[in-house]
């Protein structure tokens, strides 16, 4: 093997320890659970480019023939691989397996090549007019990554992989007009061959950070959204609605508009758990939440205050209004029919409504009056609405 030889086998395995390294890297962040696609998906890119370069590095060792189009068939697999990995964490459409089409064009003609005695200028030459149509599927692959309104890393991801197809058609035409026969690590190197190299080299490294760092805000706002909802009902949890609240409470007083709070409890919801089980309950609490968010308008916020019992913040709804809306809550809660889950049960609400008095009055004591106001309607008999006017029905569910 000549010295240029041995210089480039290093190189090549140097590389590979690299991407082992960043393999690991991307992996890590997986090691306490079952990995999801995405992650899945980047690791298999990772581990075919890694499996790319050590093949590349054997041809210097072992004279195989199959192994130069094998190489070159998953470095580019890689990278294809790469950009599918990017369109499922980015929940962008993701193509098929038809997309691997150019890395298996690739194995195949230079194969032929192979077998019918192609020069290696020839050969490099089909490797990088297949490396193109690698490049441009993955490019339609990214093509959703554009859209995003951050830069980074989602727009500078789909800009990395947008660079790969003109730089390619270079090479290629570099190739084409001025045959070489490999990127030699010699004082005669192309600029083209140059660039593509250090292109090809780093992309993967680069490209991982920003994946761990899509992945790490994914995460981040799965974490947030778990900690200001309820899991039950998907409703907002009782800190979040606060938050809301004196925030709405805030901007009402400012603007001297009008805003009212319902507080709603289901009745008898013991009874629901203790005759048909906790599942018919938690159904139960599920209708509810979606009877709320079926009858409230966009502007107004849904929680689960806690247990059996919900509010709902009303902006700009006077007391009459927010009358109207707490009676179609509880026309809605009144058709939850729960199946065979609770066969024959009728689920039903007290509401206790509030006003806010004045601009500017505490979140707390309107809080503090409807809840009054709620076991107001429970002393009533259940199943009924109680505002500042005193019992006002049970709307369109009979007691």
């Amino acid at each position: 093997m000549t010295t240029v030889g041995v210089l480039f086998t290093a190189y090549l395995l140097l590389l590979a320890a690299m991407l082992a390294g960043t393999l690991g890297l991307a992996s890590r962040g997986a090691s306490r659970g079952a990995p999801d696609r995405a992650t899945l998906s980047w690791a298999t890119a990772l581990g075919l480019q890694l499996l790319a370069w050590l093949l590349l590095a054997a041809r210097w060792l072992l004279p195989m023939p199959w192994l130069e189009p094998l190489a070159c068939g998953v470095l580019l697999a890689g990278y294809i691989e790469m950009a599918r990995a990017l369109a499922i964490e980015a929940d962008t459409p993701v193509p098929g397996p038809l997309v691997h089409l150019p890395p298996l064009l690739a194995v195949i003609v230079l194969a032929i090549g192979h077998l019918h005695g192609w020069s290696i200028e020839a050969r490099l030459l089909a490797f990088w007019c297949c490396a193109l149509g690698a490049m441009l599927v993955a490019v339609w692959t990214v093509r959703g990554l554009r859209q995003s309104p951050r830069w980074w890393p989602e727009r500078s991801m789909a800009l990395i992989f947008l660079l790969a197809a003109p730089l390619v058609v270079w090479r290629a035409f570099d190739q084409l007009t001025a045959p070489a026969d490999g990127p030699a690590l010699r004082d005669g190197m192309s600029a083209v061959q140059a660039v593509v190299l250090v292109y090809f080299v780093q992309v993967p490294v680069l490209a991982t950070f920003g994946f761990l760092h899509m992945q790490y805000r994914r995460r981040s706002a799965q974490i947030r959204y778990l900690a200001m909802h309820d899991p039950l009902t998907g409703l907002p949890n009782r800190e979040s609605f606060l938050a809301d609240a004196h925030r709405a409470m805030r901007e009402a007083a400012r603007r001297r508009r009008a805003m009212s709070v319902l507080m709603l409890d289901v009745d008898r919801f013991k009874d629901i758990n203790d005759r048909y089980g906790h599942a018919a309950g938690d159904d139960a609490l599920r209708g509810v939440a979606a009877a709320l968010l079926g009858a409230v308008r966009s502007s107004d916020v849904a929680t689960r205050y806690g247990g059996d019992e919900f509010a709902v913040l009303l902006p700009g709804a006077s007391p009459e209004a927010a009358l109207e809306i707490a009676h179609r809550i509880v026309e809605r809660v009144g058709a939850i029919d729960l199946g065979g889950a609770a066969p024959g049960l009728r689920v039903t609400l007290s509401v206790g409504i509030a006003s806010a008095q004045r601009p500017g009055e505490p979140l707390d004591a309107v809080l503090r009056r409807a809840d009054l106001r709620l076991y107001e309607a429970k002393d009533a008999g259940r199943n009924r609405v109680v505002d500042a006017a005193g019992d006002a029905g049970s709307g369109a569910v009979p007691a």
